[in-house]
């Protein structure tokens, strides 16, 4: 009888994605390691693991996996696995960016309210318990805030930034049509920057974006 196929982890949350995905899929069978163990590991069990789950790994790991064709990445920046000494240009890289949408609104809002709002200078007079009546929070109603890289995670940090009443621009390889939202192409940002009161960098870290700011 063939053996089920062998997806190997090494996460810092090795248990949790362990749990998650025998669930997932039952048929799968899954080995998971703290990165710190991963060169600890079982290496008859790797030999014959054909996939990978990791964010990160330590050097010398894949020497364990001789028939690996596929990384799925923990997180949507790839570029430190695309750029790896280790992997193979012919290895199958996936990513997941599904739900960083909403952490990275919630980041890039956090920041900005913590700056409109002046919780800093806010907090410094309640923690001398002194009222600040000057202060005055700033209306963000009608500015612009730009977006370059405008994804599943542009898309929705855009989303996020116009219930302030902000004016979203995305930014793309190319002019685009979009029901939602103006987007333009990237070589027209140097237009805008001046007159923009935020700019988000959510596009990919590769050869083409590499200096751009």
């Amino acid at each position: 009888m063939e053996s089920p196929n062998r997806l190997a982890v090494v996460h810092h949350r090795a248990p949790d994605w362990e749990k998650a995905l025998k669930s997932a899929e039952p048929r799968l069978d899954v080995r998971a390691w703290h990165p710190r163990d991963a060169l600890a590991a079982d290496d008859d069990w790797l030999k014959e693991a054909k996939a990978l789950f990791t964010w990160r790994f330590p050097q010398g790991f894949l020497q364990k996996m001789p028939n690996l064709v596929w990384v799925q990445n923990a997180g949507a920046g790839v570029d430190h696995l695309v750029n790896h000494p280790e992997l193979s240009k012919d290895i199958a890289i996936t990513r997941a960016d599904g739900h960083f949408g909403f952490w990275i609104a919630r980041y890039v809002c956090g920041h900005l309210l913590t700056e409109a709002q002046e919780m800093d200078n806010c907090q410094r007079a309640q923690n001398e318990r002194r009222w600040a009546g000057k202060l005055l929070p700033e209306r963000l109603h009608s500015k612009t805030a730009l977006i370059v890289g405008f994804g599943r995670i542009g898309r929705q940090v855009g989303l996020s930034l116009r219930t302030f009443g902000m004016d979203v621009i995305g930014f793309a390889t190319q002019d685009r049509p979009d029901p939602d939202f103006q987007i333009l192409s990237v070589s027209r940002l140097p237009e805008y920057v001046s007159k923009a009161r935020a700019l988000m960098l959510c596009a990919p870290a590769t050869h083409a974006t590499k200096g751009l700011i």
